[in-house]
């Protein structure tokens, strides 16, 4: 009886931690999340009491922030990929692409369509 006991115990001690840590986790990255949000959005102040956690972890996403900029709103210029990061360039795309099958079939219905085209204009 006594060794059930022990173990149903320290069961409920390891939930206990694990929730008491996990919860400081999400604190954590909340803050962290409102830093970077306040950088982006022109905000200087820090609305935790100073030398609390919160405020290190609003900190610490406001100081990242700083550094990275905002992507939430990808900006899409003509044909491209609505989440294709602005710095990327063509020929760095077209170096990476790999033809799959779909790829080739375009490419070989393209061609089609073109020598189709050509050959009316000849005509």
């Amino acid at each position: 009886m006594t060794l059930r006991l022990r173990h149903s115990i320290r069961r409920a001690l390891a939930q206990f931690t694990t929730s008491s840590t996990d919860r400081r986790i999400r604190d954590w990255k909340g803050s962290w999340r409102q830093g970077a949000e306040a950088k982006w959005s022109g905000t200087e102040a820090n609305p935790s009491r100073a030398g609390s956690a919160t405020a290190e972890a609003w900190m610490a996403g406001w100081t990242w922030a700083e550094r990275h900029q905002d992507r939430r709103r990808p900006m899409t210029v003509g044909l491209a990929h609505p989440h294709r990061r602005s710095t990327d360039t063509m020929p760095q795309l077209l170096r990476h692409a790999r033809a799959g099958a779909v790829g080739v079939s375009a490419l070989t219905l393209l061609a089609g369509l073109w020598e189709i085209r050509r050959r009316r204009r000849i005509s």
